[in-house]
């Protein structure tokens, strides 16, 4: 079967009867589900007599950031049904610091607290071999006695830009019990395209705009391309006697890249009444 499926069929002889065997699995290399599997039974042949004419069961493999293990579920030809759930964790406590994993492969470990919302991914190297982190804390379980060259980098998996300002690269020795915390100082970057307007809807053109990260100049018709801080969506533009407008921008939902089409700069009653007053202006 494609996709990773598998499949099989057969027969067995049992108890003075025979039973036709149905089962089927497929796995996943990505989600918090890794395998599902099914099969079912059936007399086709012969007397049961105090056994079911069918039976079957179901399991699931799980892998989530927290927990891994699996679940059966079984219908035995008796009648009964059995049930059994099997998961591993692990749980780093530094201060008021609280993490989980779902690897017990280590003794210690390391909280990243990154902060990252709206379920954004980054990646932790250690020792050459790269975590995938996400969400806002992660705990990952690390062997003793030993040197970890620990560096936080952008995910692969990502649309979502981040810059890492400070706490990037950390290196450390875990002995045991030792929980460490990294906690890098980081920005979202959501690169914005669009068209700003004063408020009486004369476009800004030619005019230099600031944000939180930097500058950048808009064209003839208004229209700019800067890379705003999701944690501050607004852009300025200053002009006369040190005065400035300001446009709020909606990125609570944005990831990467996203069109937010005319912002209003309020503040600024007339973009070319201000030119033509010819009063000093900057971005």
């Amino acid at each position: 079967m494609p996709l990773g499926n598998w499949f099989s069929a057969g027969t067995t002889h049992q108890n003075g009867y025979t039973m036709a065997n149905l089962s089927a699995r497929k796995q996943f290399n990505e989600g918090a589900i890794r395998t599902l599997g099914a099969n079912v039974s059936r007399a086709i042949s012969g007397d049961t007599g105090d056994d079911k004419s069918m039976s079957g069961g179901a399991y699931t493999q799980f892998d989530t950031k927290y927990s891994a293990g699996t679940l059966n579920v079984n219908s035995s030809a008796d009648g009964y049904v059995n049930t059994n759930l099997t998961a591993k964790g692990s749980v780093g406590i530094q201060g008021n610091q609280l993490a989980a994993s779902g690897r017990t492969d280590g003794n210690a470990g390391t909280i990243f607290k990154t902060d990252v919302a709206d379920d954004g991914k980054l990646s932790a190297k250690v020792n050459g071999r790269t975590f995938q982190l996400d969400g806002k804390r992660n705990y990952l379980p690390l062997s003793l006695y030993s040197r970890y060259e620990i560096e936080i980098q952008n995910s692969k998996d990502a649309v979502d830009s981040y810059d890492i300002v400070t706490g990037r690269k950390r290196q450390l020795t875990l002995y045991p019990g030792n929980v460490a915390v990294i906690e890098p100082e980081i920005k979202q970057r959501v690169t914005v395209f669009g068209r700003i307007r004063a408020e009486d809807g004369s476009l800004l053109a030619n005019a230099r705009i600031n944000n939180h990260i930097g500058p950048t100049s808009t064209d003839e018709n208004g229209e700019f391309v800067i890379d705003v801080d999701k944690k501050y969506p607004v852009i300025d533009y200053g002009y006369g006697n040190n005065q400035r407008c300001e446009a709020e921008l909606d990125l609570s939902k944005a990831r990467g890249a996203v069109w937010v089409g005319d912002v209003v700069c309020i503040g600024l009653s007339s973009y070319a009444s201000n030119l033509s007053s010819g009063e000093y202006h900057e971005g």
